[in-house]
């Protein structure tokens, strides 16, 4: 348990002193307040454009700084494989700061939203469930494919790590629950809860397929 918290006080510590990943919280922050001006200020925008700004919201935080934990502290990671520190907390220590961070902004966003519809608080519920225990180890697992070490030079926009066809498998899931809005939204809602738990229920097995991915890459930090 110590180990877990001081990686975990790694993981937090990388984030706070890393530029890019400045530059993304406040992309992040930015447009969650956007999100919020219009759920809050835009009563007779419609419940299709609500539930959008609620999914973007519940997904900000949960998605924006996953893709990249692989790819920017690969002197951190290779003094972490020198003192024989399990790759499985080490890569605990980087989504449990990302699930406790999501957990206290959904209780912020909460507050804003709970007197709204049904449908609304059905849609929060079920997109919290899936962006968290679907979403989030998924593009964990997608991030373990990058070969490349992020540009610190660059901005967000310009980070193109490349793509392969298992990556491209591995992001398709992401929004497919958006594609059934338009026709029912209790499928959406029920694709995106049945999507979580199936997450939750994969959980060990998706930890495990990252651990192997990087201990792939092994060599590729070596020569940083």
């Amino acid at each position: 348990m110590n180990l877990l918290l001081t990686l975990i006080s790694i993981e937090i510590k990388s984030i706070l002193r890393n530029r890019y990943l400045n530059q993304t919280f406040f992309i992040n922050l930015g447009a969650s307040l956007i999100g919020f001006y219009y759920l809050t200020h835009r009563p007779n925008q419609g419940i299709g454009m609500e539930i959008y700004w609620i999914l973007l919201l519940v997904a900000l935080p949960a998605m924006l700084l996953t893709p990249f934990f692989f790819t920017k502290d690969g002197n951190i990671f290779q003094a972490l494989l020198s003192r024989n520190i399990p790759l499985e907390f080490y890569i605990l220590g980087k989504i449990l700061p990302t699930i406790l961070f999501s957990i206290l902004y959904y209780i912020g966003m909460f507050l804003v939203i709970f007197q709204r519809d049904q449908i609304l608080i059905g849609t929060f519920a079920a997109a919290i469930i899936y962006y968290l225990a679907f979403g989030l180890i998924l593009l964990t697992l997608y991030s373990s494919y990058d070969n490349n070490k992020i540009d610190l030079s660059r901005t967000p926009m310009f980070n193109y790590q490349g793509y392969s066809f298992i990556k491209i498998l591995l992001l398709i899931p992401i929004p497919t629950p958006l594609l059934f809005w338009d026709e029912t939204r209790k499928i959406g809602i029920g694709l995106m809860a049945f999507l979580g738990l199936l997450g939750l229920l994969f959980f060990r097995f998706s930890i495990n397929c990252i651990v192997k991915n990087i201990e792939k890459r092994k060599y590729i930090f070596s020569n940083l």
